[in-house]
């Protein structure tokens, strides 16, 4: 399967990203993990045409833990709200990784950890889920680098 974005065109399985272009900045490299925590595949890809600004990942199996991509530090939890930075991500949690990068996961069911938390790549950070804005039980995932909007960008060229 072929996910194309404005920028990055790549395949995946359910094991690994394999990429025909990358747009990934040289001085960090593919630092991210999978963050889901058992066999999941792509939903949706990185489509900020139609303002989706994350991939999708759900589960092909059970109902995993959300995990940390990266080693880093949460710096937001909890109930996104209708209105807001984080309106419609349903429960999230936003880790800082250093250098003005930053990953959100959202929709979760059940969250693990709170603001403040240190957490280790793989770290469990919640339930996936399905509240919030979303169509079925899966995980939205970011790549921000800074904190705004204009940041997001493409998480599949950072990700191993």
């Amino acid at each position: 399967t072929v996910i194309a974005s404005s920028k990055t065109s790549y395949s995946y399985t359910s094991s690994s990203i394999q990429y025909t272009s990358t747009t990934a900045d040289p001085n960090v490299g593919r630092f991210l993990g999978w963050p889901v925590g058992g066999p999941s595949a792509i939903s949706r890809g990185f489509l900020p045409g139609i303002g989706h600004y994350g991939i999708d990942f759900y589960p092909t199996s059970g109902q995993p833990s959300v995990v940390a991509a990266a080693a880093g530090k949460v710096i937001s939890a909890g109930w996104g709200g209708w209105s807001g930075a984080y309106a419609g991500y349903g429960y999230y949690v936003h880790v800082d990784h250093g250098n003005g990068y930053t990953t959100l996961y959202a929709h979760m069911n059940k969250l693990y950890v709170s603001v403040g938390q240190s957490v280790a790549k793989g770290t469990p950070l919640g339930l996936i889920g399905n509240t919030g804005v979303a169509y079925g039980i899966h995980v939205h995932f970011e790549l921000r680098k800074g904190a705004s909007l204009p940041g997001r960008i493409n998480p599949a060229p950072y990700m191993q």
